[in-house]
């Protein structure tokens, strides 16, 4: 039976484990509801910036609807002259605030710049040219290199989320004016939006200009497609304006399905298509940008006049083919077969592979690594190289690190000059082996001492550049208690290079 002393201990220990555990728990609790408060918060102020940023797009498309907006375009100092650029917001704010405008198209208190962010702006940029005003707003950073940035984190997620809100509170803009989707860029988070305004955009149809309806019209109970007569002088794409019929000029379509084209008391001058299956062309001027032929059979190809960018050919004999540009091969498991040689490059550069041998006027380079190169008529540099007439052995492993340079008798005190071992090594990979060969020593006669000299060491020492080598032959002289270098003292020294 335990101690009662024991007992109060072991029950101490597991309530302070209790409240210990306890404390862990409420600080994980505290923790987690202070990261959902603190998003909960994020998301709040995203949705207001958002919100701000659509306020000031309604702003400027209504600010460049205003009559004299597009006659602005040559008048210096004007909101909407030609190359103007706007820092902030002022210049849609009244002028009885300190604004350029006579009208009131964003309240005096709107912010200058965004409210969130490190160091943000709002940069408008005009390009008006009397028929069309066109405006870019951008919201960045004032060095245009980042959107949105929080205490020097990266806010590019944060910056789209608010694009987005902004794009949300468009939905109310009238036809009257282009208005692209804002746009984030993924990579910097910077935000962009583009706003047109011209003559050819009207909230009504009108008989004094030009009409561009967005819903279907009603042509008296007739829709356009039973019109008995529609004149025009083009048809444009609304989506894609590149896109045009023009019955006296130069159409493009983007494709069409004919059956039969005939030019019977006609010419055809020109053919152009970009992707095209066709049994049979015959024409004086032929473009094709990319055509498919399962089959041809080419004797000789005389182009006077066109252009065949690209082609995909299932089956071809070709006699003689020039091709300007170049020539793709996408199937790696397809091997190209050359009877003669092939040349690549111009003039002296010109590299040939024939009969069996690669001809190069420069060097065989590793694609990997431009650092290792083989040049027959110069320096080369391998990793290693092996003998297969020394059964394999590596290169490396036949020569000794230490390159022998030169030698020297050295007689008491002598120099020996250092040597370049050049390919970056230079004076540092010198090495001197000395071969100490003949001393002075002590010896005695009738029991007195004649010579005093039994211990010897060698000193080397080198100059600043280490050009310079000074070999030292010491033996030590018992009865001055001096080392001293008698010329009785000689070794050969030999100076190395050190390549490890």
């Amino acid at each position: 039976m335990l101690p009662r002393t024991s007992i109060k201990r072991q029950r101490g220990f597991f309530l302070q484990l209790g409240i210990l555990a306890s404390t862990v728990a409420l600080s994980i609790i505290m923790s987690t509801y202070l990261m959902m408060k603190s998003d909960q918060y994020e998301s709040q102020v995203d949705q207001l910036q958002g919100q701000r940023i659509a306020t000031l797009l309604h702003a400027i498309k209504n600010a460049s609807r205003q009559s004299g907006a597009l006659a602005q375009w040559n008048q210096p100092g004007q909101p909407f002259q030609n190359g103007a650029e706007h820092i902030g917001t002022m210049w849609l704010k009244p002028n009885t605030c300190g604004g350029t405008q006579t009208s009131e198209f964003l309240f005096c208190d709107f912010e200058d710049s965004p409210r969130i962010g490190d160091n943000m702006q709002y940069k408008t940029e005009v390009t008006n040219d009397g028929t069309q005003v066109e405006l870019k707003l951008t919201v960045s950073n004032t060095a245009e290199t980042r959107g949105f940035d929080f205490s020097g984190e990266n806010g590019v997620k944060r910056s789209c989320t608010i694009a987005r809100i902004a794009g949300g509170g468009l939905a109310n803009l009238n036809s009257g004016t282009s208005i692209s989707q804002v746009d984030c860029d993924f990579d910097t988070g910077i935000i962009t939006m583009d706003i047109t305004w011209g003559t050819s955009f009207s909230d009504d149809l009108s008989i004094h200009g030009t009409n561009s309806p967005l819903a279907t019209i009603d042509w008296n109970g007739q829709d356009v497609d039973n019109m008995d007569r529609l004149e025009v002088s083009s048809i444009v794409d609304r989506e894609n304006p590149v896109f045009r019929l023009d019955l006296n000029g130069t159409s493009n379509l983007n494709n069409i399905n004919v059956n039969s084209i005939d030019a019977n008391s006609g010419t055809i001058d020109t053919l152009r298509s970009n992707s095209a299956n066709l049994t049979s062309v015959r024409g004086t001027d032929l473009d094709y940008d990319n055509a498919d032929i399962d089959r041809a059979d080419i004797n000789r190809a005389d182009i006077n006049n066109g252009d065949i960018n690209t082609a995909s050919i299932g089956s071809a004999t070709i006699d003689q083919a020039t091709v300007r540009n170049r020539i793709n091969q996408t199937n790696s498991s397809q091997m190209n077969n050359f009877a003669g040689g092939l040349a690549i490059g111009t003039g002296s550069n010109i590299s040939t592979l024939e009969n069996g041998s690669l001809y190069v006027p420069g060097a065989v380079v590793d694609f990997n690594d431009p650092s290792m190169f083989f040049d027959p008529n110069g320096v080369s540099r391998t990793r290693d190289i092996r003998l297969t007439s020394r059964g394999g052995v590596a290169l490396s492993n036949l020569t000794s690190k230490y390159v022998h340079q030169g030698s020297a008798t050295i007689n008491g005190v002598g120099a020996i000059k250092g040597v370049n071992c050049g390919d970056g090594a230079g004076y540092a990979a010198n090495r001197i082996v000395v071969d100490w060969q003949d001393s002075k020593r002590y010896h005695s006669a009738n029991g007195v001492v004649v010579s005093d000299y039994s211990l010897n060491r060698i000193g080397v020492t080198k100059n600043a550049s280490g050009s310079q080598f000074l070999v030292r032959l010491y033996s030590y002289n018992f009865k001055t208690k001096l080392w001293e270098t008698p010329r009785e003292n000689r070794a050969l020294a030999t100076i190395y290079c050190y390549y490890p």
